[in-house]
């Protein structure tokens, strides 16, 4: 890297939510020993960096957010893959746990906001434009087994398709498919198999609660 690039790339960390130093620093670090573009604000651990497969910039916990402290930790722990189609920012506080048979693969545009916890053993697929909001829960594994006479065995696998708001609080668990277009509306716990586009999802369990709707 040139001198005059490594001060653009300087500056560009000063604009970042962090010591812009210790951004700059670790920056530094991963391209050289990995080979990834990774933006990482301070108090944050990550394992499995040579799993994240995106030649994008990706940025953790450098977004401002006006109520997460500097002090929270980003725990993140990949043993199996985190693909990345484009430049992506993940909030600061946010737990990603991908179990080694595991993939996430996320599409252009759209964000996961703060204390997101992403635990996946099986898959996790975000489409393009999907806004995350903040402490809101994907699990896609009970980690314990539960037999009886009539269970069917259904992918576990959690599907988003593009264009899709997911609210704060909200939960959503193994088997679930949303379609475009959807929200997700605060707190709730949803699973299973959605099939209409460009409703309101809601409640506990979820159901759809309005059809035809758009948001920006």
């Amino acid at each position: 890297m040139t001198i005059k690039s490594l001060i653009k790339l300087y500056q560009e960390c000063q604009s970042l939510q962090g010591t812009t130093l210790l951004i700059f620093i670790k920056h530094i670090f991963y391209r050289i020993i990995y080979k990834k573009k990774l933006f990482v604000s301070d108090n944050t651990v990550i394992k499995g960096i040579q799993n994240i497969k995106s030649s994008h910039p990706v940025f953790i916990g450098t977004s401002y957010v006006g109520f997460v402290n500097n002090k929270d930790i980003t725990q993140i722990n990949i043993g199996g893959k985190l693909i990345l189609n484009s430049p992506y920012d993940f909030g600061k506080g946010c737990r990603i746990d991908i179990g080694g048979g595991g993939i996430v693969e996320i599409g252009k545009g759209g964000y996961v906001n703060a204390y997101t916890k992403i635990i996946i053993m099986n898959k996790l697929k975000i489409g393009n434009d999907c806004v995350i909001s903040w402490d809101v829960q994907f699990l896609d594994e009970d980690f314990h087994q539960i037999s009886y006479k009539s269970k069917s065995h259904r992918s576990k696998d959690i599907i988003i398709e593009d264009k899709v708001w997911i609210g704060c609080g909200a939960k959503i668990y193994q088997g679930t498919v949303i379609p475009k277009g959807c929200v997700i509306a605060s707190d709730s716990v949803v699973r299973g198999i959605f099939l209409k586009e460009n409703c309101i999802i809601a409640g506990n369990p979820a159901k759809i609660i309005k059809e035809n709707i758009e948001w920006q």
